[in-house]
């Protein structure tokens, strides 16, 4: 049997069909490829972050010795107070417990691994 290709012929419609499924997997794929790149480029940059972050924390600690118990004390309060209110500042408002009136009642890490006494 013979088509009039009037309309388009049911080969080339399969075809334009396929073509386009195939299209446009490829455009997922080369998106996702690219996404992935780019958080390995982001795990890459954290990475280097916390090996810097824990060299701060180790130096930190390394001066523990030369450092008055008062002093040492006062510097926990003070870390301490700090992370409170990171942790806090990434909260929606209104939450209950998101407001800091101050240091009281923070703990102080005098018993952590790196601490001298």
């Amino acid at each position: 049997m013979f088509y009039s290709c009037n309309f388009p012929c049911p080969l080339l419609l399969q075809d334009t069909i396929r073509m386009s499924i195939v299209s446009t997997v490829r455009e997922e794929l080369l998106s996702a490829y690219s996404e992935t790149a780019d958080l390995l480029t982001e795990v890459d940059r954290l990475k280097d972050e916390v090996t810097r972050l824990r060299g701060y924390q180790a130096a930190f600690f390394a001066l523990r010795p030369f450092v008055s118990v008062e002093l040492w004390e006062h510097l926990n309060t003070q870390q301490a107070r700090l992370q409170l209110l990171q942790s806090t500042s990434s909260l929606p408002p209104g939450n209950p417990g998101t407001s800091v009136s101050g240091t009281a009642g923070l703990p102080v890490r005098t018993n952590s691994p790196q601490h001298v006494d």
